[in-house]
């Protein structure tokens, strides 16, 4: 049997998911195929392979939980101060932080990887907290001149 080695989890913490991935599935199907060089025996893929699949969750979890959470506390607002106006300006202000958020993002240039995932979900999460005591304050505030349509 012909072994290879080489650490494949060093200096790979910070980058990007499209230079991994490739790279890993490359080294595994290389030792999977039949006839490979000497009967190629692939070890010490798990560390890569761990690293993988802990981006994939993460930016599932964006991807689901962020709408998830904006469209819940649309829903809760508009339950809860029983005046949909403030629920919708209220979702609106949680998408525009958001968004402002993800447009930076973008336009930095960076790729998603561990620390964006977790800063978009930070930043989801304090969003709609803050902007929902802020709906909730409003909601309930007893001082006048407000306008007619605003108090429930």
């Amino acid at each position: 049997m012909r072994r290879f080695s080489g650490n494949l989890t060093e200096g790979y913490r910070e980058q990007d998911m499209a230079v991994i991935e490739p790279e890993y599935n490359e080294w595994r199907d290389a030792a999977a195929a039949p006839g490979a060089v000497g009967d190629l025996s692939a070890i010490g893929l798990t560390g890569r392979l761990a690293w993988i699949a802990t981006m994939k969750s993460l930016v599932f979890s964006v991807i689901t939980g962020v709408p998830a959470a904006v469209a819940s506390s649309g829903l809760i607002l508009c339950v809860f101060t029983a005046n949909w106006r403030i629920a919708i300006i209220a979702t609106a202000t949680i998408i525009g932080v958001i968004a402002s958020f993800f447009i930076t993002f973008v336009l930095s240039g960076w790729t998603l990887g561990l620390y964006e995932c977790m800063f978009l979900q930070l930043t989801a999460g304090m969003a709609v907290d803050y902007i929902v005591h802020l709906a909730h304050a409003y909601n309930e505030c007893q001082v006048s001149p407000r306008p007619p349509s605003a108090v429930h």
